[in-house]
């Protein structure tokens, strides 16, 4: 019983020091600072704790201006530390894959079947690369590394009618190519507050963040805003088999353009489910965007795993 009762309590811990890994997988987004769920409850100890999540997004997006249509596997390392009691490091090394993929013929049945596509889907062929955004153009398969980013969280030594709270900053340094269309060539800041609140039977974690972000111009289609504004809600339930979530994130654009379907915020729901393989830590979630449908992709599926 008492060795029950401690792997629960772990299993808790667990739960809340490692949030969902993943952002929104679009490159009007990913070029950016992306915004990564982020808990104000830290680590105890002071040993490193390594968090990989492994995702498969299916992008479809084309406009007058731009042709975005093909599939990102992401491999995603977060690296965390305990610092001094009441702060957390985190180091996040994002790398993609940009490929055809598999998910096209689905995602064809799926929008006739629900006629929430208003026009053909992958109209140049099923499983193909297209990627043309001002002077980016792509056809074929590629790889590249995202941007690395560094994030503090410091922990507020009060809650307020039990939120547990934190402040929370991070930077972006401009490690992915300008020409990968996965960057913007320079620096971008964050700053952000956490909460988290524990009911009987539930809880929500809430981040409200903004990032000022480098200059950065497409052509004359697109240039970048001064700065990111993004609220991420997250309410999550125990069940028998682990805990169930869903989260919701609203994203503002990063960019100033004519064309409305660039300077368009996005929304995205995130289901998921938290549980424990082979003592590990797993969470298998999906994306899905929302309207206004731009900025988002299609859909993303992953695995996190806490290693």
């Amino acid at each position: 019983m008492k060795k029950f009762f401690t792997l629960f309590l772990l299993s808790i811990t667990l739960f809340a020091a490692q949030p969902l890994l993943t952002t929104t997988m679009h490159p009007f987004r990913l070029a950016f600072y992306s915004f990564y769920p982020q808990n104000p409850q830290i680590w105890q100890d002071e040993k490193w704790h390594t968090q990989l999540s492994l995702s498969e997004t299916n992008d479809y997006d084309e406009e007058k201006a731009y042709l975005i249509d093909y599939e990102i596997t992401t491999l995603t390392l977060a690296f965390s530390k305990n610092t001094n009691g009441n702060a957390q490091f985190r180091i996040i090394l994002p790398a993609y894959s940009i490929n055809g993929g598999f998910l096209d013929s689905f995602l064809n049945w799926f929008h006739r079947a629900t006629a929430t596509l208003p026009s053909a889907h992958n109209q140049y062929g099923n499983n193909k690369v297209h990627f043309f955004f001002g002077s980016i153009h792509k056809t074929s398969s590629y790889a590249t590394f995202g941007n690395v980013q560094l994030e503090y969280t410091h922990r507020l030594p009060w809650t307020i009618k039990g939120v547990q709270q934190a402040l929370h900053f991070g930077i972006k340094l401009p490690t992915a190519k300008k020409n990968s269309g996965f960057g913007s060539g320079k620096t971008d800041t964050m700053i952000g507050w956490l909460g988290y609140k524990k009911f009987t039977k539930s809880s929500l974690l809430l981040n409200i963040q903004a990032a000022k972000i480098g200059k950065y111009t497409q052509g004359n289609i697109a240039k970048s805003k001064k700065y990111l504004y993004t609220l991420y809600a997250q309410w999550q339930k125990p069940v028998s088999f682990g805990k169930v979530l869903l989260g919701y994130r609203f994203l503002s654009s990063a960019y100033d353009s004519p064309y409305a379907s660039i300077d368009s915020c996005s929304n995205i729901v995130t289901l998921g489910l938290a549980t424990h393989w082979f003592g590990k830590q797993t969470i298998i979630f999906l994306n899905e965007n929302l309207a206004p449908f731009r900025g988002a992709p299609d859909i993303t599926i992953g695995i996190n795993i806490s290693l």
